[in-house]
């Protein structure tokens, strides 16, 4: 018994020492390769995304996202415009002073300032779209970097557009929370794919993707809501949703006055209407020229207050885009199907109606 157990510790059979040296030097990385197959396999069970489902949530987000940035690139531009617009209606006023006394009236007007509580508001508004068109652009490419992780291993990408992406964010909702100062919800928001990606290199590459996807998913679906929060308290503030209406308002003031002044005719502002009503009539002013004049004003007027409603109409449709967004990130973490129609109906809707608006307010007149 003695000679049995030294010939199994030390050498009584030929080879077995080694091979029991060698069982030990195969037990370390066997272990490592079984937790590795292990995580793989609740990784598969518990955290996987449907890349499909990924890719196609992506190509929505990335129309979401340029729409929001189409809108406020177009609000923005017609924005910085309102000082100028001011200064003429102010001295288009004159027209309706007596003759010998305009020059006195057009004097004034020009020595006068605008109004600095307007001149501030203007100001802040649009530092507000601003930095909104850019959060737009920086979550547009980051949902493509999220389509493109469903197609290939896009792990750095990811990182750097999701990144951008929530400094963006961050820089919006600084920027909005002046509107209502103290509110939680507008709080900087950050990622969690860097931490991720560095400790998931273990994984087999396939499952690794699928939770990357998960992870980046979370990530977007966290900036979404922070984009939510922030456009809805810039709807309930008012202030932005009053300046882009005072923007319509505004312009179609001024385009009265052009009228009133002689240098657009009322038919020319009666043209959008007549092509309406009597598609290649070939209208005349020649009689009743005061009556045309007040047509063409209360035209003008009434358009105004058709298009101030669809400037709010603009937000609630990017909100009902970004709240679809959410929703079907939801489904998508939570291993459902996703839908996302009423995503790509909420954009088209967006860009319709800032064509319809804020493209008229680039060729300053009602088209």
């Amino acid at each position: 018994m003695v000679t049995t157990e030294m010939s199994w510790r030390g050498g009584g059979v030929p080879g077995l020492g080694r091979a029991k040296a060698n069982l030990e030097s195969v037990r370390l990385p066997m272990s490592r390769y079984a937790c590795a197959t292990l995580v793989a396999v609740l990784l598969s069970a518990c955290s996987g995304i449907d890349r499909d489902s990924a890719k196609a949530l992506g190509g929505a987000g990335q129309k979401a996202t340029q729409a929001m940035a189409d809108q406020t690139a177009l609000a923005a531009r017609t924005t910085g415009s309102l000082s100028e617009w001011w200064a003429v209606r102010d001295t288009l006023s004159c027209i309706h002073r007596q003759v010998d006394s305009r020059p006195g009236c057009i004097a004034d007007k020009a020595a006068t300032d605008p109004d600095a509580r307007l001149t501030a508001a203007q100001k802040q508004i649009g530092e507000i779209m601003r930095k909104r068109s850019d959060a737009a652009v920086a979550l547009r490419n980051a949902y493509q970097a999220f389509a493109n992780l469903a197609t290939y291993d896009a792990g750095a990408e990811t990182e750097a557009a999701l990144q951008g992406a929530f400094g963006a964010v961050n820089e919006l909702t600084a920027a909005v929370a002046v509107l209502a100062p103290g509110l939680t919800a507008l709080a900087p928001i950050s990622s969690t794919f860097t931490t991720v990606v560095s400790s998931a290199g273990g994984i087999v590459a396939s499952e690794r993707q699928r939770h990357l996807l998960l992870v980046a998913s979370r990530d977007l679906h966290r900036a979404i809501n922070t984009m939510i929060a922030a456009l809805t308290v810039e709807l309930d503030q008012a202030a932005v949703t009053s300046l882009l209406g005072m923007l319509v308002s505004e312009r179609m003031d001024v385009y009265a006055g052009l009228v009133h002044s002689g240098v657009i005719t009322p038919v020319e502002a009666l043209t959008p209407l007549l092509t309406e009503i009597a598609p290649g009539a070939k209208p005349s002013a020649q009689a009743n020229s005061d009556v045309v004049r007040a047509t063409a004003v209360a035209s003008i007027k009434q358009r105004a207050r058709q298009e101030e409603a669809a400037v709010k109409s603009t937000y609630e449709a990017t909100l009902a885009a970004f709240r679809a967004l959410s929703a079907e990130h939801r489904r998508l973490e939570n291993d459902k199907s996703v839908d996302v129609s009423v995503i790509l109906a909420q954009s088209q809707r967006i860009e319709a109606i800032a064509k319809a608006v804020f493209k008229k307010q680039e060729k300053g007149g009602s088209q």
